[in-house]
């Protein structure tokens, strides 16, 4: 069940600005004392950061205690910092090897060899990401070049790129992320629900428009027809850069960040390990703990672990990485994107490791968050940078969880980062995580929710349902499917504020097929009662016959209709194809009344629904069925482009015992004047004597016999193969 910033930043790193050069140049490596660049390339680039900010902010770098890339020499040795097991920083040496000119746009990478620490055996570490690399010149200089911060899969020896501190340093403080406008182009270009208005009905004489429209398609409510990162993997490509990927050992790649979660069960880290990937994020298997070994007390500094809790509380997912620089209040760190997504307010803490694990593919650090020193506010292509100080307020999820044979009732409390593309697989996890937490789910099992989502912007969405013998990327949809529409859409980014709400989890399927139904006639009278007969069979349990009853209008004209009995997927599916104009949002509020219509479709019901003979034109989400066709015609050729004819239905909902699985279609004619009667009509099929308890409907026996004064099969004979269909 949802879900930019690339192009818009690669843009920024063809064109500098003109104060962006001019500093620059103004930095004169000699003036040092330092023996210039043998490089045929200018001494210095311009960062992409850099080329984002105005000419009035200046950057923080200080030529006393950082080098410039263009000053850097092979051959220069030096040291970097990193915490290898609890919270002390550790020196390791390194040397200089080469500058790759260019690496990123107009940007410099630092080749280095390592040595100590082990680093010979286990190679560059995820996790190290961040750490700071000191440099010496033959004069004796020591001062901060960089940011370790890049490496090889499956190599044989230490060797690792530095992401100049120079680049890192242009980062300004960055307010608060700002919600997407709706005239930004990126989130037309890659969101694949938005689509020109006339895209989504049968609109006719329609005038281009400038106006952003949303749609929802089938695989936002059925799971089977997606695939899950259509929603929640990132839009951004430059997500993807951060995963140091399997298939590309011969790549030097920005060092994956871990993980780390603890309380985690290993069947939901299976389920969004790939989701988390896709992100940049290894996932690991870890310790928890915001106060072990003193971690509590650390501050952030050069070579301490920096971490960005996900998800805390009952669970903890935390990322990990490595301090850079901390000038003032400002701290750096990582050396490549976190995500690449700019602006961001995600809480900021220290942290330790719990160890090193050596990997031939990638070594990395088993760590856990200490105690939260302020705000992550930029993610950006060199790294990412903080602000030690007060911490963004997170997502309170407390998800009550009962098993029906009595096993488990307990609450489980998390807090989620708030953040457009996380919250929603985040909030997934916490959901997965309460309902397994103590055990698997029972291979047959039935779940009912209820859970209420409330928004920023006041809104709230209710999931109440039922599910049986689902995956878990059933539940991943349910759940994360609105939270990722309502934070990535054309009209405004909405995150929600609270989730809160109970699962009852019952040992026991609630599945059932229906294998055939009834219809007897095919001629009926405007104003008439239908009568079928569904015949189904719940899992592991005999077929139980249910009548079902529709009453026509009694103004239907004279005509060939169409009478479907289906279950509650088939009817969306139906829906959105005879009535698009209601999965079409043109506003946030219309967004949000779309997620609410969709959400309270049950799934235990059975959906009887008349289609045929009505053509009705929708403006917008209005449905006008009765208006006269010279009107229509009037409507049509305004040349709007939000006017769309759609196929009239009336439908009728009928509550079940069981989550019916099924569909048939059944043609008819009305006749207002009958020419023939049927001589005969056709009997009942055979039914179990007693049957299971089925709750009473609105104008149906809760038992299978019809009453005598009903039009039922006849006494005699068998019923009419022709009308006795199977499901579809």
């Amino acid at each position: 069940m949802m879900r930019l910033i690339p192009l818009t930043l690669l843009s920024l790193t063809l064109f500098s600005s003109v104060a962006a050069l001019s500093q620059a140049s103004a930095a004169d490596p000699t003036s040092a004392g330092i023996p210039p660049n043998n490089s045929s390339k200018p001494d210095v680039h311009p960062s992409p950061d850099q080329a984002e900010q105005s000419p009035s902010k200046t950057s923080l770098f200080d030529p006393q205690k950082h080098w410039r890339v263009s000053q850097v020499q092979p051959g220069w040795k030096g040291y970097g910092l990193s915490v290898f097991h609890g919270t002390s920083i550790e020196r390791f040496d390194v040397e200089v090897i080469s500058i790759l000119h260019n690496f990123n746009p107009r940007g410099d990478v630092i080749l280095i060899r390592c040595s100590g620490q082990n680093l010979e055996h286990t190679g560059p570490i995820a996790g190290m990401s961040g750490s700071p690399i000191y440099l010496t010149d033959p004069q004796g200089n020591t001062r901060l070049a960089g940011a370790f911060a890049y490496g090889w899969s499956l190599m044989k020896d230490p060797l690792a790129g530095v992401q100049p501190i120079e680049y890192m340093l242009d980062m300004q403080p960055q307010p608060p992320a700002e919600k997407q406008n709706n005239t930004t182009a990126d989130h037309t270009a890659t969101h694949p629900s938005m689509t020109n208005p006339s895209a989504a009905g049968s609109s006719v004489g329609a005038t281009p428009s400038t106006s952003f429209t949303w749609r929802m398609d089938d695989t936002y409510w059925n799971p089977a027809k997606a695939d899950p990162a259509r929603l929640f993997a990132p839009k951004s490509p430059g997500n993807l850069a951060s995963v140091q990927s399997d298939d590309r050992p011969m790549a030097l790649q920005p060092l994956s960040t871990p993980l780390s979660c603890a309380g985690l069960p290993q069947q939901v880290m299976d389920t969004f390990a790939p989701l988390l990937r896709a992100k940049g994020l290894t996932t690991l298997q870890s310790g928890g703990g915001q106060d072990d070994n003193g971690a509590a007390d650390i501050a952030l500094e050069p070579g301490s672990v920096i971490a960005v809790p996900l998800l805390i509380g009952d669970v903890d997912m935390t990322a990990v990485g490595t301090v850079t620089e901390v000038l003032g209040d400002r701290v750096f760190g990582f050396g490549h994107p976190f995500m690449s997504e700019g602006p961001v307010n995600l809480p900021m803490a220290n942290g330790q490791v719990q160890g090193i694990v050596a990997s031939l593919m990638t070594s990395f650090k088993l760590g856990s968050m200490g105690q939260v020193r302020g705000t992550l506010t930029n993610d950006q292509t060199f790294g990412i940078a903080g602000t030690i100080g007060p911490a963004p307020a997170m997502i309170p999820i407390d998800i009550h969880v009962v098993y029906t044979n009595g096993s488990e009732d307990r609450t489980y409390h998390f807090m989620a980062a708030s953040h457009r593309e996380f919250t929603s697989t985040l909030a997934s996890i916490a959901l997965m995580t309460a309902a397994t937490g103590q055990r698997s789910l029972p291979p047959n099992h039935t779940i009912d929710y209820d859970l209420t989502i409330n928004f920023e912007n006041g809104r709230q969405v209710h999931l109440r349902n039922t599910v049986s013998d689902a995956d878990s990327y059933f539940l991943f949809y349910e759940l994360g499917m609105p939270i990722a529409i309502a934070a990535n859409n054309p009209f405004d980014q909405v995150l929600p504020t609270s989730l809160k709400g109970e699962m009852r989890i019952s040992p026991h399927s609630s599945y059932a097929e229906m294998t055939s139904i009834i219809l007897p006639k095919n001629i009926y009278q405007p104003g008439e009662t239908m009568r079928a007969f569904v015949v189904y069979r719940p899992f592991r349990g005999d077929e139980i016959t249910m009548p079902v009853t529709f009453e026509l209008p009694r103004d239907l004209p004279d005509g060939e209709y169409r009478l479907s009995i289906a279950d509650w997927d088939s009817y969306l599916d139906d829906e959105a194809h005879s009535k698009p104009f209601r999965f079409v949002a043109q506003s946030a509020d219309e967004l949000f009344t779309v997620l609410d219509d969709v959400l309270g479709v049950q799934q235990k019901a059975l959906y009887v629904y008349l289609t045929g003979g009505r053509e009705g034109i929708a403006q917008g989400r209005k449905a006008m069925v009765h208006l006269p066709s010279s009107r229509q015609q009037i409507m049509l050729s305004s040349g709007r482009s939000d006017v769309s004819l759609f196929d009239s239905t009336q439908v009728k909902i009928i509550p079940t015992q069981y989550i019916m699985h099924g569909h048939s279609d059944f043609g008819f004619t009305v006749e207002r004047k009958l020419k023939m009667m049927p001589a005969q009509l056709p009997d009942r099929p055979d039914t179990p004597d007693k049957l299971p308890a089925e709750p009473p409907h609105a104008d149906e026996s809760p038992t299978a016999k019809p009453n005598k004064d009903q039009d039922a099969p006849g006494e005699s004979g068998q019923p009419d193969k022709n009308k006795n269909q199977s499901m579809n």
